[in-house]
């Protein structure tokens, strides 16, 4: 499993990038939009989605930031370009 630690200007583009990159479709059920730790598959590639100010995670800075677990081959992860980033001190809330 591969933690991809992406940041996105704000939620509309995180959710167009994930859509074009992965397949993602909004699972937003609650009140105000909030993506409910989501998983898909592209192929028989599993990943998961942690959007982190919907999992209560403090973030520094602006933007939407959401960790992906990538369950496949480090040579077919998608490529997200300028949006991967590397977080000084990465905080995750996927469960093992």
């Amino acid at each position: 499993m591969i933690t991809i630690f992406l940041k996105f200007s704000d939620r509309e583009e995180a959710l167009s990038v994930l859509s074009s990159q992965v397949g993602y479709q909004t699972s937003a059920s609650e009140v105000g939009g909030t993506e409910l730790n989501p998983v898909g598959f592209i192929g028989s590639t599993r990943y998961d989605l942690c959007f982190l100010r919907d999992a209560s995670v403090s973030v520094s800075g602006t933007g939407d930031h959401v960790n992906l677990l990538w369950w496949g081959a480090p040579e077919i992860i998608p490529d997200f370009g300028s949006y991967v980033v590397t977080p000084m001190t990465p905080n995750c809330t996927f469960a093992s």
